[in-house]
């Protein structure tokens, strides 16, 4: 199975950039068919707000009309961009992030299994619960950024959403109050990591404040890890048609015999009507 990643506040803190260009606070909307876009939706303005009041030394935001700008900030942290050309009239709006540093002490390196590992020797603490998932926190130097590491049940993570649910579980295990479940470790062994992923983000497509409608949007991350430190990054990009008519309306067919009701404006009741069945379904000669 190839690796994947989520940054759950990088998109949030792209598309609140654009708050300043279009003013105020805008309502955003979606497809309520679309599941992915209304949870997104619903979560998106508390998530923007710890992006901005918690994160703001590790977000950082750029909203702008000109697509050279829109590259340069992100090839200044290291991204390249994945939205390259634009609709006239476009807001472009990116965000960056980066979360990690070195460990609190520096380890050494070792084979096992063909693979290169770190090996740390400092005091790791662990969940008492022995076994596959058993959980493995390991501090940085920024004291408020830890990285919890558990090995992964087969088929376990399959979808977006399960990793989600299972990095959730893994915070809310670890700083819960029974601090009985946990103990610490001299040393610690894990694959050192080179993560490179990328994502359509699909769900973004269609999100619209009135006219300002989402066309394009992409997510990129890395994570890397070795005997030194971690460093988890991701990217986040999104081009807003503004005030254009782009938005993509829904379609509505009629498949089955309909009534037809002609109304004027002050007359009470529909001036005609007809049930217009199969029978009556051909091209007409019409002469307007």
């Amino acid at each position: 199975m190839t690796s994947f990643a989520s940054s759950p506040f990088t998109m949030p803190a792209a598309l609140a950039a654009a708050d300043t260009f279009l003013g105020g606070t805008p309502q955003w909307t979606g497809d309520l068919a679309n599941v992915d876009q209304v949870e997104w939706l619903e979560s998106f303005r508390r998530r923007a707000a710890v992006a901005a009041r918690v994160l703001h030394d590790k977000i950082q935001t750029n909203a702008t009309t000109d697509i050279t700008d829109h590259g340069t900030f992100l090839q200044k942290h290291g991204w390249p961009a994945k939205i390259t050309q634009g609709r006239p009239n476009s807001l472009y709006l990116a965000a960056v992030a980066r979360f990690g540093g070195r460990w609190l002490s520096a380890g050494d390196e070792l084979d096992r299994g063909g693979h290169r590992y770190a090996h740390l020797r400092q005091n790791i603490a662990v969940s008492s619960r022995v076994g596959p998932t058993q959980l493995v926190g390991i501090e940085t130097e920024k004291s408020n950024v830890q990285f919890l590491l558990r090995q992964a049940l087969p088929d376990e993570v399959k979808t977006q959403h399960d990793l989600r649910q299972i990095a959730l579980f893994m915070q809310a295990e670890w700083t819960s109050s029974d601090l009985e479940g946990y103990t610490e470790a001299g040393e610690v062994e894990f694959p050192m990591i080179d993560l490179t992923a990328s994502d359509e983000a699909a769900h973004m497509i269609g999100i619209a404040s009135g006219d300002n409608v989402i066309y394009q949007a992409a997510e990129q991350f890395t994570l890397q890890m070795n005997h030194l430190g971690g460093l988890a990054r991701a990217a986040a990009e999104l081009a807003m048609a503004r005030g254009g008519p782009s938005r993509r309306k829904p379609r509505v067919v009629i498949e089955g015999p309909f009534v037809t009701a002609v109304i004027v404006e002050g007359v009470h009741e529909p001036v005609y009507a007809a049930y217009c069945d199969r029978d009556s379904w051909k091209v007409p000669d019409l002469k307007l």
